[in-house]
């Protein structure tokens, strides 16, 4: 980790540099600038890294926020505890994962769209242990939710479109809110 080598070469009250600005400079060098890239086709990489760098560098604004005489080695030292727990910094916006890749995280709202038959279960599950994994990959999708979930679905897709979707078979028996 670059901040780790930072760290070990200089600390932020050697430098003169406040943590962030440290910090802010390691990470310039890796990509971080002023503003995100813009939103071309094919720049999606780009742009998520650029937004993990973001999240880094406001969580060292937190950090010297919390404990305004902390270090680089510290902020390091936080980081590394983080990984290890498997925290990633958090950013204020939208995170947008697939069932599979949110098994151990948490949110505070989710939102699963696509509960028709043919995506929820998915058409290619055409066994009862399919089904039934379906069913588990739901519920690890549905335990995300640390307050407020929201699932939904549509009769016809695109707009204009006729009906004939139906509903996932998974909803049946799930008292449904407004």
């Amino acid at each position: 980790m670059l901040l780790r080598g930072a760290a070990r070469g200089e600390t932020a009250a050697d430098s003169g540099d406040s943590l962030p600005d440290s910090v802010r400079h390691v990470l310039t060098g890796i990509g971080l600038t002023l503003r995100p890239p813009p939103g071309l086709r094919g720049a999606a990489a780009a742009r998520e890294n650029w937004e993990s760098l973001a999240a880094i560098a406001q969580l060292a604004d937190d950090m010297c926020a919390a404990r305004p005489k902390a270090t680089l080695a510290d902020f390091s030292a936080e980081l590394t505890m983080r990984a290890d727990l498997g925290h990633a910094p958090a950013v204020d916006g939208v995170t947008l994962a697939s069932m599979h890749a949110a098994k151990g995280l948490e949110w505070d709202a989710v939102l699963l769209p696509g509960m028709v038959e043919g995506l929820m279960p998915i058409v290619h599950a055409r066994t009862a242990d399919a089904v039934e994994e379906e069913r588990r990959l739901l519920y690890v999708a549905v335990t995300r939710a640390r307050e407020h979930l929201y699932l939904s679905w549509a009769a016809a897709r695109g707009a204009g479109a006729r009906g004939g979707r139906q509903r996932s078979r998974f909803l049946d028996g799930v008292r449904l809110g407004g």
